[in-house]
């Protein structure tokens, strides 16, 4: 403080002397150097003597007549509020309040994750916010001019350059997807950012998975539409997909305080009302009423409603309403003001069907950080630490590179890092150590470590230990009591996100007898010391009215997880808690820590997991089925490689898992839902499919009999065609086709064996998913597997493999459907916006055994003229009547059996990818007898 007063006396002079000009340059030079709370700090002090005390506004200060350095500001929103030219008084106030929501939002929230960075408010929030993409695309370009050289380098199509790619670009500038349409123009596809969302609803449900960014996005809308009222233009307050004249003035409140208040009161919109009343209030706002009614009524208003999923299930007598209670209020009080604008936050998981249906608003859903996300928080991040002197400037680079690289060369840190909250603990540790721990348990460990005392050691003088009154204990020691506080709070859980909780009465009583086990001499003062450094320097607990949560749900997961393993019993409490989805990260992070003092212990798990029978007796197939999808979780996230290394007996347990998986798979009917089925072939495809023709290069054929079979639709409609195969081919019984697609496996191995460069690969890295390339390398695809036929002996010498025709294709799948396969919406949106393990579905196998013909895909298939006489499979002409045949997920059972199937262009051959399997056929001519 005394460094402040000593530069607020030399601006002081520097007014005086000069004039405030100067004083401002001379201002400006001080500032940055200074923390943004250490520059509200000097302002206040240089103008405290003046009748225009100045308020800060981030790095612009307001004047109490409502200007910025002479300017006036708020006109512009206020026309907007108020639909007038407002009056002198309703501009001053609307400046008043928003210049102090800028202020208050200008600093990044770091209490609980680095102590002393959020002590010492050294980093800006809008300085390290990146922009979140939702799951739906919009149009980036179409232009008939546009050549897809202008987005791919010749040599590496369909390999984005770096000025459009995901891997390096924010989702504005990042092409996700490139379509050439029918007239040759090119249409190119980026995902919606969550800020045009907005933009484009009127109300809005934003759903997130924990630390994915939802309340970071608020936060930075409120400070942004803040500063744009103030007429504050620049790249930070930009808000992308709102015209720069685009103003409301935000309004934020947290769902867990309405519920609090709902509670008191009324659960009624009038209470909601009197909730955003008292948001304004507490600014010392003149005319509130005036203020809020305008912008409610107008629609000039954004409400941002954060955290429905952090307001209990369950009702608690005078403290808090439920869940569904809340949002009811806040549906009924936006249908009494129809123009009103509105964004609601919550969990992906606890915005369940019921709710949806109550609120019944339209929902987007924020996606994983892609690596250009990554990217640019990195560089953002340790720029921001650089600009405010926290590194020198000599630093922010390497730790940047640090930081991008590690995390690119670990898939697990990389699946880590899309999660913000997670990558911004990861540059903490970094930060802190130089390093990275490449295992998620491991570094789980290392931000536990930060937040129990490293820092407030350095910072403060004081370990842990030492601020609850005993100098010799470690966080070492105190590590079991924080675990088993974990597990009994995950344990009480009851909300679908996993989110717990403990009564403060339990939580101290729980303390005291810890400490009293300990024959520690004051256990009473040990606890509320205890309990103290918790909740107000590590920030790992929160109160909430009188029970305590976990700030951070991951280490909620994790420390509980550690307590589960510990003990004798750790096997048998693992299998207890297996059934539970809840507790399935617990399990996986804390055998993950386990596995370095105790590896054994992870053997025994598995094998448990794997036997059929548990206590004497067989176990239902569902469950023996869902404990083998446990099992392969485990092993895929522990590494089997190390699990070999550390002497445990993979070869036994892999042979059992993989014959159990592929009894998931193939069992027909199907035990397990859909998005278990996929999930148990991924898992397979990355331990060896045992499967005929899914990691082997024979397909595993499959014989169809010649007949009639009515194309285009059902028997007895006008569009439905009978084709009989039998009258076009020789004297034979029928033919044979791939049971599934070829799969990236087969592929690679052509790939690899062949001059193609590993570029033309372009799969998914899971070997059981069905390849989708070119036409073109579909066919060389087939004139290669011909000549391995050949030298394997399974094809005769006057056999090729080829694609089959459309009719083939189409007969091929003779009845894959008798009834429409229900699938629930979520499930559909999940499948289908990805590409599948081949063979997951096998209620949809045709009469032949054929699968995947009727699953979300499309296939290249050749023309049907190859069933007329004199045609040659080999006729240059041919490739030009290619057709590709697309299916996909429908409950309409007509849509659904039709197989929609559409010709295409030779010029888009090389353009479009499209899976493709085969068939065996002759190499002469076909005869018509």
């Amino acid at each position: 403080m005394h460094h402040l007063n000593a530069l607020a006396a030399k601006l002081q002079y520097l007014r005086q002397e000069y004039d405030e000009t100067v004083m401002h340059t001379a201002f400006a030079s001080y500032a940055t150097t200074l923390s943004p709370r250490d520059q509200s700090m000097l302002a206040a002090l240089v103008c405290a003597s003046q009748d225009s005390a100045q308020q800060p506004v981030g790095h612009n200060y307001i004047s109490n007549d409502g200007c910025i350095n002479g300017v006036v500001v708020g006109l512009n929103l206020g026309r907007i509020v108020y639909g007038r030219e407002p009056e002198e008084d309703e501009r001053r106030s609307l400046v008043w309040y928003l210049s102090q929501v800028a202020a208050e939002l200008q600093e990044l929230p770091l209490r609980g994750l680095d102590d002393r960075l959020a002590a010492e408010r050294v980093i800006s929030a809008p300085d390290v916010y990146v922009m979140l993409a939702s799951e739906r695309t919009c149009v980036f370009e179409r232009d008939p001019a546009l050549l897809l050289s202008d987005f791919f380098t010749a040599d590496q199509w369909p390999i984005l350059k770096p000025s459009y790619a995901p891997e390096y670009q924010l989702p504005d500038k990042a092409i996700t997807k490139i379509e050439p349409l029918a007239d040759d123009t090119v249409r190119t596809l980026r995902a919606t950012l969550v800020s045009e969302e907005v933009a484009q609803q009127r109300c809005l449900v934003l759903l997130g998975d924990p630390g994915s960014g939802k309340s970071t996005f608020v936060r930075h809308m409120a400070w942004a539409l803040a500063q744009r009222g103030l007429d504050q233009h620049s790249a930070a307050t930009e808000i992308y997909g709102w015209s720069d004249q685009q103003r409301l003035f935000p309004l934020i409140i947290s769902l867990r305080d309405l519920a609090a208040s709902l509670a008191r009161h009324s659960a009624s919109p009038q209470t909601l009302y009197g909730v955003l009343r008292t948001a304004l209030e507490r600014f010392n706002l003149t005319a509130v009423d005036s203020l809020l009614n305008e912008g409610l009524t107008r629609g000039t208003a954004l409400v941002l409603l954060d955290g429905l999923d952090e307001v209990p299930l369950e009702a608690l007598a005078g403290q808090t309403v439920d869940r569904m209670t809340v949002l009811r209020v806040v549906r009924d009080f936006l249908l009494l003001h129809p123009q009103a604008r509105a964004v609601l936050t919550c969990r992906t998981r606890a915005f369940t069907a019921k709710l949806r249906e109550c609120l019944r608003w339209p929902t987007t859903t924020i996606q994983p950080f892609t690596f250009g996300q990554i990217r640019h928080f990195a560089s953002a991040w340790f720029d921001a630490l650089a600009k405010t002197g926290r590194i020198s400037p000599n630093q922010a680079q390497p730790l940047r590179d640090a930081l991008v690289n590690t995390i690119a060369a670990q898939p697990t840190l990389r699946s880590m890092a899309q999660t913000p909250l997670l990558l911004t603990l990861m540059a903490l540790v970094l930060l802190s150590d130089g390093s990275l721990p490449r295992d998620r348990p491991l570094l789980y460990e290392r931000i536990l470590e930060l937040l129990m005392g490293r820092w407030d050691k350095i910072r403060f003088g004081q370990s842990l230990g030492e601020a609850i009154g005993l100098p010799g204990w470690t966080s070492s020691r105190l590590r079991p009591l924080l675990d088993e506080l974990s597990y009994t709070i995950h344990a009480a859980a009851s909300a679908a996100d996993g989110r717990g909780w403990i009564k403060q009465a339990q939580l101290r009583d729980t303390l005291i007898a810890f400490f009293e086990a300990a024959q520690v001499e004051n256990p009473w003062e040990a606890a509320r010391k205890y309990l103290a450094y918790m909740e107000q320097r590590s920030g790992l607990l929160v109160l909430e009215q009188d029970r305590y949560v976990f700030a951070h749900l991951t280490l909620q997961e994790h420390c509980a997880g550690r307590h589960l393993v510990s003990g004798l019993d750790a096997s048998e409490r693992v299998l207890n808690h297996r059934t539970d989805d809840r507790w399935h990260e617990p399990i996986l992070l804390g055998l993950g820590v386990m596995q370095r003092h105790n590896p054994l212990l992870l053997d025994r798990v598995l094998s448990d997991l794997l036997d059929c029978d548990e206590c004497g007796a067989p176990k239902p197939q569902a469950r023996w089925q869902r404990d083998l999808l446990l099992a392969a979780e485990i092993g895929a996230d522990r590494d089997w490689r190390v699990l070999r290394a550390q002497h445990i007996n993979t070869e036994r347990l892999l042979r059992d898992l993989k014959a159990g998986l592929g009894q998931i798979i193939t069992c027909n009917p199907p035990i397990l839902r859909p998005h278990e089925r996929v999930r148990a072939a991924e898992l397979l495809g990355h331990v060896g499919d045992p499967r005929p023709g899914v990691c082997t290069l024979q397909p595993d054929w499959c014989f169809v009999p010649y007949g009639s079979f009515i194309y285009g639709g059902f028997d007895g409609e006008p569009s439905a065609l009978a084709i009989d195969l039998a009258g076009m081919r020789k004297p034979s019984s029928g033919f044979v086709i791939a049971r599934y697609p070829v799969t990236e496996w087969q592929y690679q191995q052509f790939i690899q064996s062949t001059s193609y460069d590993q570029h033309q690969l372009h799969g998914s890295g899971h070997p059981n998913r069905p390849m989708r390339t070119t036409v073109w390398l579909a066919l060389e695809f087939c004139s290669w597997l011909t000549e391995q036929g050949h030298q394997a002996g399974w094809l005769l010498p006057h056999q090729v493999v080829r694609l089959p025709t459309m009719w083939e294709w189409q007969k091929a799948g003779e009845a894959v459907l008798t009834t429409a396969l229900e699938l629930d919406t979520a499930t559909t949106a999940a499948l289908g916006a990805q590409s599948l393990p081949v063979g997951c579905f096998v209620e949809r196998e045709s009469v032949y055994g054929v699968l995947d013909i009727n699953a979300c895909s499309s296939e290249w298939t050749m023309p049907n003229a190859l069933l007329i006489p004199t045609v040659s499979v080999l006729d240059d002409h041919v490739a030009d009547l290619l057709t590709l045949n697309a299916s996909e997920f429908s409950d309409d059972l007509h849509q659904a059996r039709c197989m929609a199937h559409e010709c295409v262009a030779p010029a888009q051959f090389g353009r479009l990818l499209a899976e493709f399997r085969m068939v065996i056929s002759e190499r002469e001519p076909f005869v018509v007898d």
